[in-house]
């Protein structure tokens, strides 16, 4: 064995990620199996690490409506969205037999945004929830794919 068959690196995560990305960028990825298995290798464990932090939602009605509820107060109080410490939001949208068909994962920030656009909206703000105790934003399902919001 020579000496450069002994040669020992360690990297974590965050250098891995910096040496995918380069090589994404410069074009040098797309047939190299092993850059995209350390890629996806990567994706899985930032995803298990995202996952700890995501607040799940359910909508029942948004096949129907064309909008996902958003809860921002309960009450009188802050709650929901604007409460919640989780980094990440997820939205299970169902069709009308109640199957899950979509989950729209996306940073709480961005969802904030998005319903701040709809504040001022009487149509989309409204009273809901159990007993019409809760303030929310009715948030057109379009709105979760606008780029406006998703890449600015």
């Amino acid at each position: 064995m020579s000496d450069i068959d002994s040669i020992s690196v360690r990297l974590n995560e965050e250098q891995l990620q910096s040496i995918t990305k380069q090589l994404r960028f410069n074009s040098k990825a797309d047939k190299r199996f092993d850059v995209n298995l350390l890629e996806g290798k990567l994706s899985e464990s930032k995803w298990a690490k995202i996952l700890e932090t995501v607040e799940f939602k359910k909508d029942y009605k948004a096949h129907e409506t064309g909008n996902i509820a958003v809860e921002y107060k309960y009450r009188g109080n802050p709650s929901g969205i604007a409460t919640t410490k989780a980094k990440y939001v997820a939205y299970i949208l169902v069709d009308k037999k109640q199957n899950d068909n979509v989950v729209f994962f996306m940073k709480t920030e961005i969802l904030r945004m998005m319903c701040r656009a709809y504040l001022d909206k009487p149509e989309h703000n409204i009273m809901g929830g159990d007993n019409n105790e809760s303030n929310l934003i009715l948030l057109p399902v379009k709105e979760l794919t606008n780029p406006r919001y998703l890449f600015a």
